[in-house]
């Protein structure tokens, strides 16, 4: 196991090389520069500044040696500085980071909370009122846009109703309140976030646990356990459940990195400060040093969460640790 798991980590070193090769050639080859940004904002932006803010950023040089001395500072974990505003990439993710974070984790949190139960109820119960009304619950969260739903719960829990705040995550008295109201005002401004950024997850998670026990029911090993005469809730849950877990295992793998990229679309339209905003307006001012350092955070989660599924698959398949034995014995 433990060979098997530092393979895995070396071989996911040239992996993030090569994201943040493509990532950095993606970048430079958009139209526009952050000297063309700021230009755009100063009409009193003469030539002679612009090729001084040119050389100052090391945009003159070739593209290649700016990636290579970009790369020399992240292998020194230095992102650098914002090209904006002067500030620390690191200072400005510091700063976005526990606001998408927070709101990501919860929504993941209920995700596969309702998501799996909701699966398993439906395959467990197949032609009942139950499975129909799951089947049509998660195909209504998946069919109706996001933001349409966000927009609904702001106009009717929030401007018509006043049940819920819309925007940020504190009001304006936030400093007055004690300390349960505090965290009482953060909650009911994370309600209609966390609902809407969980909503389709919650869907998807409940389809595939359906399909995927629904199939694992009809296995031999399964009618072996029954005529045993085992429970059903032993067979389905004792038997049956772990094996059907590998598909949802999988989406808790791609869900990781989601839980440090936010979401431009959530974050806009509930004025959260999040990542996915700070990410937005970085490709907009061509902020290639922002750019990069969220990618590259990005690119390391998100292969840190497929090397956590494939630790949950060892521990959830059987067949699949005896075949990882028997290939380490040769």
């Amino acid at each position: 196991m433990r060979r098997w798991i530092v393979r895995r980590a070396l071989a996911m070193v040239p992996l993030l090389v090569g994201i943040t090769l493509v990532s950095y050639a993606v970048i430079r080859l958009a139209p526009g520069g952050p000297v063309d940004a700021q230009s755009e904002m100063n009409p009193r932006m003469t030539a002679e500044a612009r090729q001084k803010l040119v050389e100052i950023y090391g945009l003159d040089r070739p593209v290649y040696e700016q990636y290579l001395s970009w790369a020399w500072r992240v292998a020194r974990l230095d992102l650098g500085r914002s090209m904006v505003d002067g500030r620390p990439v690191l200072e400005k993710i510091a700063q976005a980071l526990p606001v998408t974070l927070g709101v990501n984790a919860l929504s993941l949190v209920i995700v596969f909370a309702a998501g799996i139960p909701l699966g398993v109820w439906s395959a467990v119960r197949r032609g009942s009122a139950v499975e129909r009304g799951v089947t049509t619950l998660t195909l209504a969260a998946l069919a109706v846009p996001a933001y349409w739903v966000a927009l609904l719960l702001i106009s009717g829990l929030g401007v018509g109703l006043r049940l819920l705040p819309v925007t940020g995550l504190q009001s304006l008295e936030h400093e007055l309140l004690s300390p349960f109201e505090r965290v009482l005002d953060t909650a009911r401004h994370l309600v209609l976030p966390v609902f809407v950024s969980a909503l389709a997850g919650t869907a998807v998670v409940a389809r595939f646990m359906r399909a995927s026990l629904g199939q694992t029911l009809t296995r031999g090993y399964v009618r072996a356990a029954r005529a045993r005469g085992l429970s059903e809730h032993a067979v389905v849950y004792r038997h049956a459940l772990r094996n059907a877990l590998l598909p949802v295992i999988t989406l808790l793998g791609l869900s990781l990195p989601g839980l440090l990229g936010g979401s431009v679309l959530f974050e806009t339209l509930f004025a959260l400060p999040g990542m996915g905003r700070l990410f937005y307006d970085a490709v907009n001012t061509r902020d290639y040093p922002l750019v990069m350092g969220v990618l590259v955070l990005g690119a390391i989660v998100t292969l840190l969460g497929n090397f956590l599924a494939d630790l949950g698959y060892l521990w959830a398949d059987p067949r699949i640790r005896t075949a990882h034995r028997e290939g380490t014995s040769r």
